[in-house]
């Protein structure tokens, strides 16, 4: 006599709303939001960031509901990517954990030029600038970039 054992695979995914974040928003912004696909119907979940391949930057994220949000403002120059470590755990306490990588676009900076109380020739550059005059009467050139005057 034979026995057969059966097994039931269950198709998990844990899937975030995004997986980049502009350079220079603000501190404690949302990089994404959570959701889990699970076979069983009305099931609930929490998420988590928790150790193992791919944790490295964990500590710069934290986790609101089911948003992922950034600790501190990215920067693009200093560090242009995240390695995270995520887990869904479902109300009946099965769980996967899938790390991600969250990169940091680059954007165009804007240069700020600030006249003074005297008069002033202010002159634009080739990036895109915020040119800002001052008190009396200024000579503003403008540069390359799309430049804005204040």
């Amino acid at each position: 006599m034979f026995s057969f054992g059966y097994f039931l695979w269950r198709e998990w995914h844990l899937i975030l709303s995004a997986t980049s974040i502009d350079e220079n928003v603000a501190a404690n912004s949302v990089v994404a939001n959570f959701s889990t696909i699970d076979p069983d119907a009305g099931n609930t979940f929490t998420y988590s960031l928790v150790a193992g391949t791919g944790s490295t930057d964990n500590a710069a994220f934290s986790i609101v509901g089911n948003q992922l949000r950034i600790n501190n403002s990215p920067d693009f120059e200093t560090k242009n990517s995240y390695s995270i470590r995520l887990r869904t755990t479902d109300q009946g306490g099965l769980s996967l954990e899938s790390p991600f990588t969250i990169t940091v676009n680059n954007l165009t900076e804007q240069n700020i030029i600030n006249g003074t109380a005297n008069s002033d020739i202010l002159r634009g550059t080739a990036q895109d600038d915020i040119i800002t005059g001052f008190g009396k009467a200024d000579l503003i050139i403008t540069g390359d970039g799309r430049d804005s005057i204040v």
